[in-house]
């Protein structure tokens, strides 16, 4: 039953035939004094007071809310492009993510992967300088933990496998590389990865998989093609800072954990968590990048170069690159004979990017769970970031 004591945003919609979204915007306005909305808590929720000056407001706001949702209001249909670039399952999770967490998944920007191909190759590629730098310490972490001779590559978000070139060919002079499997969410970066290697190592056995990491365990890959004797080694690479791209690490650490044989090596890089790396996100800001990591927005019809971009550190520990709709939306996706609407505010942030750094000892904390044994820590001359080598705990 409803509590007759405050405004339910529902009832407010019907009342003054407004929509949700729109009342939920007076809401947040009020909250910041922008409006003459009374609010109270009740059981310890901020909720609109059932009173007879908000009734006056509402109905004054309402009168108000009609010439704006002339003037300020887009209405979007979503492209048939949609739904032939991402999967059922990833529809299904930018339009929830979208609609309830204001935000895109990193991630589906690699379904242009020549955007992420370009941006590599740029002089603000931070983690291309970090790779390179640390990569003489895992070539002596391979040497040392896995002594056969032959050893398999597992690349896990291979971007365009460039990080991994690097890597293949000083290990090629201490080891033999059997098989190399890249793992990607984009078929797009799949294709580039798969020419580059092939360019640089044209007798090399190699398997390109789509799939993500965050969503699917890896032991399908390991078992059918490589196989689970101890005698066929594999170094399982996680590479580029691409783990603090994803907020349930526990999960990666897991699917990663699970096919993973005593004689498999696994390295990843991170980006620490400091007030350096707080801070440390001019990379983010090159003004012909900028735009390009919103295209999945603008996909979904969002005018990007009409709204106010920021990169910041957000105060619940992460990096953010977000726009600042100019401008109320109304977007159709027809999905399966079904129209799902999501009402976007003017004002809303749309987060398109998040990093999560942490600490070396959140990171040990994360992996001990997982089942996995760090065996070496090492960290780059910036202090900003790390490479770890693990191991399988038991």
């Amino acid at each position: 039953m409803p509590n007759n004591n405050y405004l339910r945003n529902i009832d407010i919609s019907k009342q003054f035939n407004i929509s949700k979204p729109t009342v939920t915007r007076w809401f947040e306005l009020a909250k910041e004094g922008k409006n003459n909305l009374q609010l109270e808590f009740f059981n310890k929720i901020l909720r609109i007071s059932k009173n007879e000056h908000n009734e006056l407001e509402l109905a004054r706001l309402s009168k108000n809310a009609i010439q704006y949702k002339h003037t300020s209001l887009k209405k979007v249909t979503v492209k048939n492009s949609f739904f032939g670039l991402f999967e059922y399952e990833e529809q299904i999770e930018i339009i929830n993510n979208l609609r309830y967490d204001k935000m895109i998944k990193e991630k589906y920007f690699y379904k242009k992967a020549e955007l992420w191909d370009n941006f590599y190759y740029t002089d603000n590629s931070t983690f291309k300088k970090v790779v390179a730098e640390l990569k003489n310490d895992l070539i002596s972490n391979v040497e040392f933990y896995i002594d056969s001779k032959n050893i398999n590559i597992v690349d896990i978000g291979i971007g365009n496998s460039m990080p991994a070139i690097g890597i293949i060919k000083d290990l090629q002079k201490h080891k033999t590389i059997d098989k190399y499997i890249g793992i990607d969410i984009s078929p797009q970066m799949i294709a580039i990865a798969k020419d580059n290697i092939t360019k640089n190592f044209p007798n090399l056995n190699t398997t390109f998989n789509q799939s993500d990491i965050e969503t699917n365990i890896l032991a399908k890959y390991f078992t059918e093609e490589i196989g689970i004797s101890e005698d066929n080694p594999s170094l399982i690479m996680l590479t580029g800072g691409t783990i603090c791209n994803m907020e349930d690490r526990d999960l990666v650490y897991k699917h990663i954990a699970s096919p993973l044989k005593k004689s498999d090596l696994f390295v990843l890089h991170f980006t620490l968590l400091s007030e350096k790396t707080k801070n440390d996100i001019n990379y983010m800001k090159n003004d012909e990048f900028i735009y390009d990591g919103g295209w999945p927005l603008e996909l979904m019809g969002v005018d990007i170069r009409e709204c106010e971009v920021m990169v910041e550190y957000n105060s619940k520990g992460y990096k953010d690159q977000y726009y600042i709709l100019d401008k109320d939306y109304n977007i159709t996706i027809k999905h399966k004979k079904i129209d799902i609407i999501i009402e976007l505010l003017k004002g809303e942030k749309i987060s398109v990017w998040r990093h999560y750094p942490f600490t070396i000892e959140t990171f040990l904390q994360e992996t001990k769970v997982a089942g996995l044994n760090v065996k070496s820590i090492k960290v780059d001359r910036s202090g900003k970031y790390a490479m770890a080598i693990c191991k399988r705990a038991s």
